[in-house]
């Protein structure tokens, strides 16, 4: 017989045919020889103990698992050579098997012993009954099951980060969706708890006193008493507090127990709000190396903040603060927005104001300046007259700019208000031609307008389009000195009609297209100006054709004359 291998306890029997039950007879030699073959070689640890729970049998894997000799466990209690979860609890196992009780698995782990890894061993128990069928001792089937228990904790390891990567996936598109500090937060707080398996979160952002000092606001909390929440919405930063502690040394602070609660910080271990939970994580959220806030979450049991848990942590914390910095400034911009929204209405009030006011005493003065060349008061010498009609078109030259103000100021969001109508295009050229004329022989330039052909009709609005024409004369006449040339002329292009006013002018550079077209701009500034003007007469123009459904083109370069065509919809 090998060592270790015999059985010594009760009366086997042999078994029935084909495996039947047994027949109450002994096994023959034969058999017991077969039988002690297969549990020598087999690859379970096997024990048998008899009736005074000492060990009658010891197989060779027994010695491997357990690395007890069989000559050493002969005999023993069976409780002093298996490892115990916790004291008494193999004792109850045997004590169950010896009474007959049912089959009892239970996992046990082997501690490290020398060089040898702990491992986790599966340990089965079998009641054995005598020939009457009364207990007569036990058996049991160790099993190393370290390699599974090793694989079924890495694939719920993986399966955890899958889960966390997951949500972490959700949390930055739904914090990349947040527009306000107060979204983020609780896009963190909720999210960010179901990521991590949190009872309790919040986010205090770090806010600077008139003093000086720096303290904590809660912006959003979850999983605390509405009475805490109040009494902690603000609070100093104060060293040996787990959340102060995490944004002053810029690094996270980890309480997996209550035990480390109680070492760490045990003035505040009890301390509302603090005392329901066992694991807490505070994390300090850094954007450009400054501290913008503090994220906490607190767990009722105890954590294992393993490497793939603060890797995660990290992250999120990471993601929270690319998501504050960039909700901070959506915030700024939206306020500039406000406050320039609101000085642009200030300004266009007082535009309007001041344009109204303006136009009383220009009517005046159209009024008397009619009346004086009506003669109602007398006879009017040729240079009376001449003076009387220069007066005149200077105030009708300033009630037009009163024109473009009042234009300008009372622009809605959308733009100018227009009238769409089907509009003769040699009617709006005509009247913007004979108030242009006047000016433009003072100033000794010369105008052309070439006759346009009456068959030409435009979607527009009549007056807005006498407006804008009026405006590309004026910025034409200002700009091209005596001896210069201005035409003014039309034609179809399509479905659109190009009213066109060139001119010989100073030309502009290439690189000012565009911003001649902002409002209030002038290219010359300063007390050298040559040109007067409000620097709204280009961009008002081409905000009407566009409010028409056309627009305003330049062609231009220095010392080459301009070409400004409205463009507006054929009728």
């Amino acid at each position: 017989m090998r060592s270790g291998a015999r059985i010594t306890t009760g009366r086997p029997r042999r078994l029935g045919a084909a495996g039947g039950p047994p027949t109450g007879e002994p096994p023959t030699a034969v058999e017991r020889d077969v039988l002690e073959q297969v549990v020598h070689a087999s690859a379970d640890g096997v024990l048998a103990f008899g009736p005074d729970a000492r060990v009658t049998l010891w197989n060779p894997m027994m010695e491997r698992l357990l690395t007890v000799p069989a000559a050493d466990a002969l005999g023993r209690p069976v409780v002093e050579l298996l490892p115990q979860a916790a004291p008494g609890e193999a004792d109850d196992a045997v004590t169950v098997t010896l009474a007959g009780g049912r089959t009892a698995v239970h996992e046990r782990t082997l501690p490290r012993r020398g060089r040898r890894a702990p491992r986790v061993l599966e340990l089965a128990y079998q009641p054995l009954h005598d020939a009457e069928g009364r207990p007569s001792g036990g058996l049991a089937i160790v099993r190393d099951v370290t390699a599974r228990r090793s694989a079924e904790l890495a694939r719920a390891a993986a399966e955890r980060a899958a889960d966390r990567s997951h949500r972490l996936q959700a949390l930055t598109a739904a914090l990349s969706e947040a527009a306000s500090v107060e979204q983020v937060a609780e896009v963190i707080v909720y999210k960010g708890m179901g990521a991590i398996g949190a009872d309790a979160g919040s986010l205090a952002l770090l806010r600077t006193t008139a003093d000086g000092e720096q303290q904590f606001e809660i912006v959003r909390t979850s999983g605390f008493a509405t009475e805490v929440v109040s009494r902690y919405r603000f609070h100093p930063v104060t060293p040996g507090r787990p959340l102060s502690d995490a944004v002053t040394a810029r690094v996270p602070v980890l309480l997996a127990t209550a035990a480390e609660w109680t070492e760490r910080y045990a003035d505040v271990a009890f301390e509302t709000p603090y005392p329901a939970f066992e694991g807490f994580a505070g994390l300090p959220i850094v954007s450009r190396g400054r501290v913008l806030a503090g994220v906490s979450f607190s767990f009722r049991e105890a954590q294992e903040f393993d490497d793939s848990v603060r890797t995660f942590l990290a992250t999120l914390a990471e993601q929270c603060a690319q998501a504050l910095e960039r909700a901070g400034l959506f915030e700024a911009e939206r306020a500039a927005r406000a406050s320039a929204e609101a000085a642009s209405r200030a300004k266009g009030e007082f535009l309007a104001t001041m344009s109204h006011e303006l136009r009383t005493p220009l009517n005046a003065i159209a009024g008397y300046s009619d009346l004086l060349l009506m003669e109602l008061h007398g006879p009017l010498t040729a240079a009376q007259r001449d003076d009387v009609e220069r007066l005149q078109r200077g105030q009708r030259q300033l009630l037009a700019l009163v024109d473009d103000v009042l234009t300008f100021a009372n622009r809605d969001e959308d733009g100018a208000r227009v009238a769409l109508a089907d509009v003769e295009v040699a009617a709006v050229l005509d009247a913007a031609a004979s108030a242009a004329a006047p000016r433009l022989a003072a100033k000794e330039i010369a105008f052309e307008r070439p006759p346009a052909d009456p068959s030409l009709r435009v979607r527009a609005d009549a007056a807005r389009l006498r407006q804008v024409v009026h405006n590309l004369l004026s910025n034409a006449g200002k700009f091209t000195d005596a001896g210069g040339r201005v035409v003014l002329g039309a034609e179809a292009r399509g479905d659109a009609v190009a009213i066109a006013v060139r001119d010989t002018g100073r030309g502009i550079p290439a690189h000012e297209h565009e911003a001649i077209f902002a409002p209030f701009t002038q290219l010359e500034r300063g007390y050298t100006r040559t040109a007067d003007g409000t620097g709204l007469g280009l961009a008002i123009a081409r905000e009407l054709a566009r409010a028409m459904g056309g627009d305003v083109l330049v062609e231009s370069a220095p010392g080459a004359g301009s070409v400004f065509t409205v463009v507006v919809p054929r009728a």
